[in-house]
């Protein structure tokens, strides 16, 4: 089968070294295939997929090769037999057009891959010269089937891969398997690693400018220990490759930590009463102050930002000169720094500043008032200035330095303390670029703005990831596509570096699109009925069907009502962010739970809001009554309406009289109704029944009947049922014989 190495464009990563028949792709990378361009039959897309034939019939297919996106395109090389490469060439359609010849793979890297500063695995000597190799040949090819996805960087040399021989046939090993990660571990002084790993591989110690440093075997029981020739410390970095005979590797990272190195001379400054001794060093070190006989009388930490202040007791007085030392964690001391009262002992800080192009001036910034003294490199002053009120100098160089020639500046104050002397030369710049401006698209996928011409634009998100970069043109304008958009909720930085690597201050952007919205508030759901008025709060009860609510949500926002989950209405939020929301319909007695959700102008929809829960019941004076008994009636099999009669048409749940049906019933039991006339059809009023909920034959009604009186009042006017107050049934009146004969008459009753 054929070996196919994936290695990403952006960081040199390298993601796969297979020899599976199907790659996926998930950035931009190089594919390098272990074959010729004439061992392939055909290169063919299918969706987004490329397939790749070749002539023995073996089938590969690297899924999502295809990407709308230019700038994310993937490029498909193969190795020549002359150890140059070729790379397959597609239209915009995604059909192969022709192979274009490239001496080296690195040219279809990103900008900027070099540089990346992570576990690099490279190429090492070959194991029968001992010699460091500068370029890959099959027979020590590093195998990158030993580096795990994410873990090892290719070389620049190892963007070079010769999968071939110069026969042009496929060599592949049948060993493809990496050894075991080695184990490393440092003695305390720096001198041996000692470890673990795979019985009979060869163990190199590489530097990080790739020299081999050492070299061992694991024994066969599967333990290695090798002698470094100078001791590693100062958190300087090593890497111990095992490379088993098939030339499969695993590697692991050895740091050496001990420190050796002293902190600078702190900078320090007595005050005037001689008790406090303030300044910076290096943090997290001790400050140790000593008398003019050497007498510790004062001793502090640095603070992590490198401050320090430390209190002497007994103070020194004029014309005694103490000293300040400053000794780190692992026991290093510092040069010594005098202090002394009513004189400034802290150096001024090292200038920033150009060389001109012919080397025949500086010109820079640092402490006003300050002597700028330059020097070549054997000492010999050949250039002085003064540091104006601004800040700034210009000094003229002679004789001019060159691109050869270094020489080195120094800032002294008017106390007689020099900066730390710093080396120039032609093309020398310290100026670090001013902070850019920049400024985010509504959409959050461009930055635009200004900077210095000509600088690089860098574009990092919160977690220093590199969204996007560019080059300001000579006008300073730049334009940045980003990777990732920016919205409302994220953040990023842009930094101008220029031609020197000189960083600007960075400037910070937030997306403005808007990708949510939250729920809405209620303000207030108003009761303005009965008694009790006000805002009807969480678990209570109102007598008002029809509330306002009032509310807050984002100005433009539509806000939906919702009532026990339905939907009642919605508003727009107006512009101060206040909604107003009246019922259309009464609410039903029982429980309402009202919720709100609002979309805003952009789409987004929120949660629902905090839920306003309370129970409606029913009005004073919404029931009617029989001397203070309520009345509640079903009349809907009736076909004269309720408010016709005056009743309500609550369920029934009690019996109930014709006369209470009729109207209502006054102090004397006479049955009175407001209207002279009333029309209702007999069966209305059959269908009421006496005694129960189920309507009861007529002539059940009849034969439970009593003699009742009735008289008329007057041909003109509504006739009056009179009954005796004993004449009752279930203590209900009963009425006459004769009355229901008349209520049977199918004709219009008036009374």
């Amino acid at each position: 089968m054929t070996r196919i190495v994936v290695v990403a464009k952006e960081n040199k990563i390298l993601l796969q070294d297979t020899q599976s028949r199907e790659i996926s792709l998930d950035q931009p990378a190089i594919i390098q295939v272990g074959v010729t361009k004439q061992d392939v039959k055909s290169l063919t897309k299918s969706d987004n997929n490329l397939i790749i034939t070749l002539k023995n019939g073996e089938q590969i297919v690297l899924e999502n090769f295809f990407t709308a996106d230019i700038a994310k395109a993937h490029s498909l090389t193969f190795p020549e037999p002359d150890g140059s490469f070729v790379v397959a060439n597609f239209n915009s359609q995604g059909k192969f057009v022709n192979y274009s010849g490239l001496q080296k793979l690195d040219a279809l890297l990103y900008e900027g891959a070099d540089t990346v500063a992570i576990q690099q695995v490279q190429a090492y000597q070959s194991t029968a010269t001992g010699a460091s190799e500068t370029d890959f040949s099959f027979s020590n090819l590093l195998s990158s089937s030993a580096v795990k996805a994410g873990l090892g960087i290719v070389a620049a040399v190892g963007l070079g891969l010769a999968l071939i021989d110069g026969d042009s046939s496929t060599k592949t090993s049948s060993d493809i398997t990496a050894p075991k990660a080695p184990t490393a571990t440092l003695s305390e002084d720096g001198k041996t690693i000692k470890g673990t790993g795979e019985a009979g591989t060869t163990i190199t110690v590489i530097d990080k400018d790739k020299k081999v440093v050492a070299t061992t075997t694991v024994d066969k029981d599967g333990n290695y220990s090798v002698e470094l020739p100078e001791a590693l410390l100062n958190n300087n970095v090593y890497s111990v490759v095992s490379k088993d005979k098939a030339g499969n590797s695993s590697s692991t990272n050895v740091t050496g930590t001990k420190d050796t190195i002293a902190p600078d001379e702190p900078q320090a400054q007595l005050n005037d009463l001689g008790n406090v001794v303030s300044g910076k060093s290096e943090p997290n070190a001790t400050v140790n102050v000593y008398d003019p006989d050497g007498t510790l009388i004062g001793t502090a930490k640095v603070r992590a930002d490198g401050e320090f202040i430390v209190s002497l007791k007994p103070a020194l007085t004029a014309g005694q000169i103490g000293t300040v030392e400053v000794v780190d964690p692992s026991g290093n001391k510092s040069p010594k720094h005098n202090i002394e009262l009513g004189k400034d002992t802290i150096a001024p800080d090292q200038p920033k500043l150009e060389v001109s192009s012919d080397g025949a001036s500086v010109k820079g910034t640092a402490e006003n008032g300050a002597k700028v003294i330059i020097q070549d490199v054997t000492g010999t002053v050949i250039g002085t200035g003064v540091v104006d009120e601004n800040g700034q100098f210009v000094v003229t160089v002679s004789p001019a330095l060159s691109s050869t020639t270094a020489g080195k500046i120094v800032i002294e104050d008017a106390a007689g303390n020099q900066s730390e002397a710093l080396e120039i030369k032609v093309g020398t710049d310290t100026f670090a670029p001013e902070q850019p401006v920049a400024k985010v698209n509504p959409e959050g996928t461009v930055i635009t703005g200004t900077a210095e011409p000509n600088s690089k634009i860098t574009v990092n998100d919160s977690n220093k990831k590199v969204l996007g970069t560019a080059t300001t043109d000579a006008n300073g304008n730049y334009t940045v596509t980003l990777s990732t958009v920016l919205t409302e909720d994220t953040s990023a930085t842009v930094s101008a570096t220029d031609a020197a690597g000189n960083e600007s201050k960075i400037i910070t952007v937030t997306g403005t699109k808007d990708v949510s919205a939250d729920p809405p508030k209620f303000t207030k759901i108003d009761d303005d009925v009965g008694d009790t008025k006000g805002d009807i709060k969480n678990n209570t009860s109102t007598d008002d069907k029809r509330p306002v609510i009032t509310g807050t949500g984002e100005a433009g926002a539509t806000v939906i009502i919702y009532d026990n989950g339905k939907a009642l209405g919605s508003v727009i939020v107006d512009t101060d962010g206040k909604w107003s929301f009246s019922f259309e319909s009464d609410l039903s007695v029982g429980s309402h739970s009202i919720t709100a959700v609002q979309t805003d102008k952009s789409g987004n929809t929120s949660l629902a809001s905090d839920a306003r829960t309370f129970t409606v019941v029913e009005t004073a004076g919404e029931t009617n009554s029989v001397n203070g008994a309520s009345l509640n009636h079903d009349l809907s099999d009736t076909t004269a309406s309720s408010t016709a009669i005056g009743i309500s048409s609550s369920p029934v749940t009690e019996p109930s009289s014709i006369a209470q049906v009729l109207g209502n019933v006054d102090d004397n039991t006479n049955v009175v109704h407001s209207s002279s006339t009333v029309d209702v059809a007999v069966n209305d009023l059959i269908s009421v029944n006496t005694f129960d909920s189920v309507t009861s034959p007529i002539d059940q009604v009849i034969a439970n009947s009593i003699p009742q009186s009735a008289q008329d009042q007057s041909s003109d006017n509504p006739r009056q049922l009179t009954t005796t107050n004993s004449d009752t049934v279930l203590g209900l009146p009963i009425i006459q014989s004769d009355t229901i004969a008349d209520l049977l008459n199918p004709q219009v009753i008036t009374f």
